[in-house]
């Protein structure tokens, strides 16, 4: 289960974006496996803590040992992660809006 909350960390930073208001995401597919819909469903709850400006939300999402992949080096455990990110949790509105990516798991899950 760790692995999966680092592999979803990992998708939704890597899909943070600033989009214009007129750029569109494609639709999600129609079938989605259980492990599938489980990742797509943490996925989403993950981004609605931007939305919501949750900042303590955010931060149960994490995995202690979690690794962010930002700049030169890379953020190594929760907290270096949520001290990068609480910038962006401040204020009224998001930065940025985080938008979700298509993904696609091995056949072993």
């Amino acid at each position: 289960m760790k692995f999966l909350w680092i592999a979803v960390l990992s998708v939704l930073a890597s899909a943070c974006a600033v989009l214009p208001e007129t750029q569109t995401v494609a639709a999600e597919p129609a079938v989605l496996t259980e492990v599938e819909a489980q990742v797509r469903a943490a996925e989403v709850a993950f981004a609605r803590t931007m939305a919501e400006r949750d900042f303590s939300a955010f931060g149960e999402y994490l995995s202690p040992d979690a690794v962010f992949f930002a700049g030169e080096r890379p953020l190594r455990g929760a907290d270096a992660v949520k001290a990068a990110w609480e910038p962006f949790f401040a204020g009224e509105q998001a930065p940025f809006h985080t938008f979700h990516v298509f993904f696609m798991l091995p056949d072993h899950g």
